[in-house]
Parts: structure tokens; C-alpha cells; sequence
């Protein structure tokens, strides 16, 4: 057998490509396909981890402030559902359903928002439910579900999001 001697370096000249590890096909589309399915799950999960973390650590007086940390994509959410005389968790409820079908490529960002008026004294602690900086903290929470390795960049985006959320809803 006839060898190819390179820089130090030999290979049989039968020598063949390793097959891919997943068993899959290796070709750039399918591997594409799979790397965005997997950033779409992690991007969902982290993010519907962060909403159920700021969402429970939400003072519960009417419920309403509570229910209206809702998920979106493409653009923030700008409305405020129901109200303190009438909660309403269909804002809050379609954005999950919205985390469980998120792709990266189709629906683009996404954004958790919390547009009641008096969020921002929340969190300065009006309420005895809750002390001083409960959002970045329940926000922030969310972040040890990230990967290993990414939790740093995770905790960086998501108290950017929170500090975002608390000037929306001045």
C-alpha cells in the first residue's frame, strides 16, 4: 500500500471520510437543519424559563401585573391585557404556545415584556411581596438553564431584556 507523506504527517491513500457521528447524512443542508433546531430549542427554553421565573416572583395582588409578562416575536409586545378588575392570561398563554413552535429562522427575536404602568415601583419594592430588584433576580435565574459555557452570554442578554422590560413600562 502506497502511502502520502506530508509535513510529517501520513494517511493510507485508501484512507475515506469519517462517516458523521449522528449518523446522518453530514451534508450542509441536514446539519444546518440540526444546528438551527437545536438554537431554536435553547432560545425557546431559556426564554420560557425567564418569563415563568419573573412571572412567579411577580407580586399577586389583582394578578394582573403577574399576567402580563408575555412572550413575543419579531417585535415587543405593546398592549396591556385586561386589568386589575379583569385579569386576562390569553396574552401570556399564546406567547408560550408560540415558545413550544419557536425557529430561530422563521420567527426571529423574541422578546418578554411586562407593559403595566406600575411595574417599575414593583420592582423598587411598593409591594411588601416582593423586595427591591425581584425582576433581574427572577430574570437572571433563568440562565442556569443555559449550557455550560454560554451561561455568562445568557445572563448578559437577559438583564439587558429585564432592564428593557422595567423603561418599557413606565
Amino acid at each position: 500500500m502506497s502511502r502520502i507523506v506530508r509535513g510529517g504527517t501520513s494517511a493510507p491513500r485508501t484512507a475515506v471520510r469519517p462517516t458523521p457521528a449522528r449518523g446522518g447524512t453530514g451534508s450542509p443542508a441536514v446539519i444546518g437543519r440540526e444546528m438551527r433546531a437545536e438554537l431554536s430549542k435553547l432560545l425557546s427554553g431559556v426564554m420560557t424559563a425567564a418569563a415563568n421565573a419573573v412571572t412567579d416572583a411577580t407580586p399577586i395582588d389583582t394578578g394582573h401585573a403577574e399576567s402580563n409578562w408575555i412572550l413575543s416575536t419579531g417585535s415587543p409586545h405593546s398592549g396591556v391585557e385586561g386589568s386589575r378588575e379583569a385579569v386576562s392570561y390569553a396574552g401570556q398563554v399564546h406567547g408560550l404556545e408560540k415558545m413550544d413552535k419557536y425557529d430561530v429562522g422563521r420567527d426571529g427575536r423574541i422578546f418578554l415584556t411586562n407593559n403595566v404602568s406600575y411595574l417599575p415601583d414593583l420592582d423598587k419594592g411598593s409591594s411588601p411581596q416582593a423586595e427591591p430588584g425581584f425582576v433581574a433576580r427572577a430574570i437572571l435565574s433563568a440562565s442556569s438553564t443555559a449550557p455550560r459555557g454560554k451561561r455568562a452570554r445568557v445572563r448578559k442578554a437577559l438583564r439587558a431584556m429585564g432592564k428593557s422590560a422595567l423603561r418599557q413600562g413606565k
